[in-house]
């Protein structure tokens, strides 16, 4: 059974949902932690004015983003001001002001576009495990915890399912079905995004000439999802 750190999970939520970062008791400390093969991703502790109580490790959610996990974009909006959702960083401060300290990292391909065809669940996973361990060594003893935002959460099962610990928050937004979210997401918003940019012809295709007229080599939503950064060619069924 999971124990829960002195926070609650709504605390958390209305974290997310902040429209700017709150005040926090702290100190930040730049770092680098290592995935499960050593790629070596910057990383930053956020270390509580008071003695340590728990420790977490915040696991970011999908996009190619950095440690302080900006979900700002086209599926989620901006906030308010349209100043940026750092949605890591806004957790990070939260807990250090109860006495949790929390270890948060850049997702491989943030830095080293190289990496971002293994920006892929399987391997993600196995970086998050890779770093929970070396943050729990800071502290051995502290109750360890896992925060994981949208993609996060799912990660954050995945190590929850093979090594032990003390608290699990799996946090996303309260908005649409599952089912509605994916298909916009993965259909309406990216097919949108082409007709905007793009024009198809008279059956709604958009040719390949098109793509190579206005140099485009890969999908114009590839960044926001890595798993498609592949060649144009490649989505052509018929070659």
């Amino acid at each position: 059974m999971l124990n829960q750190f002195c926070l609650g999970i709504s605390g958390l939520i209305v974290t997310c949902l902040a429209l700017s970062v709150p005040a926090f008791a702290g100190s930040e400390e730049a770092t680098v932690v290592t995935g499960y093969d050593g790629a070596r991703l910057s990383a930053r502790w956020m270390l509580p004015d008071s003695a340590v109580r728990a420790v977490a490790l915040l696991i970011p959610g999908s996009g190619n983003i950095d440690m302080d996990g900006d979900v700002s974009g086209p599926i989620v909006g901006r906030p308010h001001l349209a100043n940026s959702a750092k949605v890591s960083l806004q957790i990070a401060r939260a807990l250090s002001a109860v006495g949790v300290a929390t270890l948060r990292y850049s997702k491989r391909g943030f830095e080293d576009p190289a990496q971002l065809p293994n920006q892929i669940v399987s391997i993600m996973a196995k970086d998050a495990r890779a770093i929970s361990e070396q943050a729990q060594r800071r502290f051995p003893g502290a109750k360890f915890g896992l925060v994981g935002f949208s993609e996060g959460a799912i990660i954050s099962v995945l190590v929850a399912s093979q090594r032990a610990v003390d608290a699990l928050f799996l946090l996303g937004f309260a908005s649409h079905s599952v089912d509605n979210l994916l298909h916009y997401q993965f259909v309406e918003w990216p097919l949108g995004l082409l007709r905007e940019r793009l024009s198809p012809n008279h059956e709604g295709e958009i040719e390949l000439s098109r793509f190579r007229a206005l140099n485009i080599a890969t999908p114009l939503f590839s960044e926001l999802l890595p798993a498609l950064n592949k060649p144009i060619e490649e989505f052509d069924r018929d070659h």
